[in-house]
């Protein structure tokens, strides 16, 4: 069982809090978490004019949690 786990690439909520905090205006924290699709909407329109960027500072630890997690659940079963 170690093997397959220890194989998963997870990604770090501190850096994407890093990435969201500053260049989070420019979508690059959704890209990183893999949400490509948030990523590029938050880039075409500025981040929600700006109000995007702030909410998602408080949302993107929970998002780069729930990603890891997709990742790993289907190990368990």
């Amino acid at each position: 069982m170690w093997v397959p786990i220890s194989s998963l690439q997870f990604k770090s909520p501190t850096v994407a809090l890093v990435l969201s905090i500053f260049l989070g205006c420019y979508g690059i924290d959704r890209f990183y978490i893999g949400h490509i699709g948030l990523g590029v909407a938050k880039l075409l329109t500025c981040s929600g004019v700006g109000f995007w960027y702030f909410i998602d500072w408080f949302l993107i630890l929970g998002a780069t949690r729930n990603e890891n997690l997709k990742k790993f659940e289907p190990l368990l079963l």
